[in-house]
């Protein structure tokens, strides 16, 4: 039987196109899957690092804003006292102690009494306040002490509550606690609070004013005229004979907290940030730290300026 015409270089194509791939070809196709396998499990890696990061931010400043928050709100009532038929003295309780007091530090017991409150001073640590207004009337939020307990209730007056950081046991990490009037121990109000610093602007005192007295003619220009450190102030509140440096001349505070996020939120280590001062500082962690700050003017303060 006749083979047909051109059928002799058929089969070595049949055998040549059902060969397979050289050892080179493999090898350079498992090279670009490995690449191209490598860019998109770094793509999925830095995606999750930096929504990592940035929630990280996000809860950290939130934090942050809640600490100013109930610090300014309660700063904004010292010297509060209830209106009566007459105008009262300024900052003169019965006691004739200060409405405002502070530490550059922390106070040596937190727990003391008002007329006893003293300084530990370990001024390298971050900054103490206490605040003291005439609580409101009872179930009104004037009437709250940090705890959230109505101190009326329980026969109190006069709300002083004190506010610090130190390291929580619970979490153990820094944060901001509260002593409030109520007694008890010492409430944990927002953490990873790593320093709270503190500076109170205080205002000329008028030469004419003869009393402690709001207004006819009021004891304060009203107006910010510097700004000093806690253990620049004195307790001297002495009617007729006002200090110009003392807590009873503190028109406006400003609050500043260095905040922190949860560990491993920074992508490497050791991380920079702005300190309270402005300083650039390092810290040998992965966590991210901004300073939020802001400037609180006590109501009870400026209003004694009117008509100056």
């Amino acid at each position: 039987m006749r083979r047909a015409s051109g059928s002799r270089g058929f089969a070595p194509r049949i055998i040549a196109a059902m060969a397979g791939s050289s050892m080179i070809e493999l090898l350079v196709a498992m090279a670009m899957g490995a690449v191209l396998l490598g860019a998109v499990m770094m793509t999925v890696a830095g995606s999750g690092m930096s929504g990592r990061k940035q929630d990280a931010t996000a809860a950290m400043t939130e934090n942050g804003q809640i600490a100013m928050s109930m610090l300014a709100t309660s700063l904004r009532m010292t010297g509060f006292w209830q209106p009566q038929s007459e105008v009262g003295a300024l900052d003169q309780p019965s006691d004739g102690l200060p409405m405002l007091r502070g530490c550059r530090g922390s106070f040596a017991s937190p727990q003391a009494a008002w007329a006893d409150l003293a300084c530990a001073g370990d001024v390298a640590q971050s900054d103490a306040v206490a605040i003291r207004y005439e609580a409101g009337p009872t179930g009104t939020a004037t009437a709250m002490d940090c705890a959230g307990r109505d101190v009326r209730t329980l026969g109190i007056t006069m709300i002083g509550d004190r506010y610090f950081v130190r390291t929580s046991g619970a979490t153990g990490n820094p944060a901001l606690f509260c002593q409030p009037t109520s007694g008890g121990e010492p409430q944990l109000l927002v953490d990873d609070v790593e320093r709270m610093t503190l500076r109170y602007g205080v205002s000329p005192v008028t030469t004419a004013a003869t009393q402690n007295r709001a207004f006819d003619p009021p004891m304060l220009e009203g107006r910010t005229e510097r700004y000093l450190q806690a253990d620049e102030l004195s307790n001297d509140c002495a009617t007729g004979g006002l200090s110009p440096n003392s807590w009873c001349a503190v028109t406006a505070v400003r609050i500043c907290v260095l905040m922190r996020s949860a560990d491993g939120a920074a992508d490497a280590s050791p991380t920079s940030y702005v300190d309270c001062d402005g300083q650039v500082r390092s810290a040998e962690d992965r966590r991210i730290r901004r300073a939020l700050s802001t400037t609180v003017s006590i109501r009870n303060r400026v209003s004694a300026g009117v008509g100056s």
